[in-house]
């Protein structure tokens, strides 16, 4: 997409949050895309000095860059703050990426969240269920999915010899592991491979793991491709309604079977090759059987579904550089 007449800056300040859905929009828009964190790890007390650190580098690239658009991700919501007070005095339009996580805070955070809601240019969201609380504030909202990644190895990946799922997790508290491992427990003639840094697990969870369970840690992006590409499935579940876990997308990606959690906006998105868990063991057990049983019907159902995304993606994208082209163009945007 051509947007050679827009300067273009993305800022995020969490590199969880971020993953790829930024950088692939930013790479999509050609835009510079900037990653700006310090004193990560430290304690909470000193979380006001991080956030002024933080906020005194974003304001020096703004100065430097003067973009005409700024996309800030949300969380944190001091992120869209600082670009906010920045258009305050230079005009650029504000674009808030807004991830589920954003809109389970409560209290001065929503509330800001709406003030900059109803400033900006828009809040981009994962789902529509987001967009319509959005809209109840005033405010201007658009759903954009991530954009599928390029997964796919670029030599032939030996398989396992066993059947094996890539469990894509990161050990937080929305993700239902305790509930995976006695699953495993149970499915014996299968391989879990589980992603994610092993520091951040409750050692009494992974104490009880089972011997089918093999846990990753952090893995290179090269190593975490080629897993993808050797497994027969991928699992991917949230405790945490209206999400849209990021690890969906490379399972269609590389075009492998999703398990995944059953909450409506997965359903409505994921609509094939996927099977749906309530994140219990039982339910889980019965899902792993279902996808070793239908594995060449799923998989093929997931290649059909990646054909159909990839363009309703590139459409939506595009009438997000419409949408902007034309705002930077009016005069009669405010910028307030």
């Amino acid at each position: 997409m051509q947007t050679k007449h827009l300067k273009i800056v993305f800022i995020a300040w969490i590199r969880k949050a971020r993953a790829r859905r930024t950088a692939n929009i930013a790479s999509a828009l050609a835009a510079k895309d900037y990653y700006v964190e310090y004193l990560r790890g430290t304690s909470f007390i000193l979380l006001p000095v991080r956030y002024l650190v933080q906020s005194i580098k974003t304001l020096a690239i703004l100065h430097r860059e003067k973009p005409d658009v700024i996309f800030a991700q949300n969380p944190p919501i001091v992120a869209p703050l600082i670009a906010h007070l920045y258009s305050k005095i230079n005009r650029a339009l504000i674009i808030i990426d807004s991830h589920t996580g954003a809109f389970t805070d409560f209290g001065w955070l929503i509330r800001l969240h709406k003030y900059l809601s109803r400033r900006a240019l828009m809040t981009i969201v994962t789902n529509k269920d987001l967009q319509e609380l959005v809209h109840s504030w005033g405010a201007n909202a658009f759903v954009l999915e991530d954009r599928l990644p390029e997964l796919l190895s670029v030599k032939l990946t030996n398989k396992y010899n066993r059947f094996s799922i890539c469990v894509i997790n990161t050990f937080s508290d929305d993700e239902p592991i305790e509930e995976i491992f006695k699953a495993a427990k149970n499915i014996p003639d299968c391989d879990f491979y589980v992603t994610g840094r092993i520091s951040r697990a409750n050692p009494k969870i992974i104490k009880n793991k089972p011997t089918n369970v093999l846990l990753t840690d952090f893995l290179s992006e090269p190593a975490y491709i080629d897993l993808l590409n050797k497994v027969d499935a991928i699992m991917v579940l949230t405790k945490r309604d209206l999400t849209m876990v990021c690890g969906a997308y490379e399972s269609i990606a590389v075009e492998k079977p999703l398990i995944t959690s059953d909450w409506p906006v997965l359903r409505n998105y994921f609509s094939q090759g996927t099977l749906y868990v309530d994140n219990t063991p039982a339910s889980i057990v019965k899902a792993v059987q279902e996808v070793k049983l239908r594995k060449a019907e799923l998989r093929n159902e997931i290649a059909a579904l990646k054909k159909k995304l990839v363009p309703l993606w590139n459409q939506k994208f595009a009438e997000l550089v419409n949408y902007m082209r034309s705002s930077c163009q009016s005069s009669t945007f405010n910028h307030r």
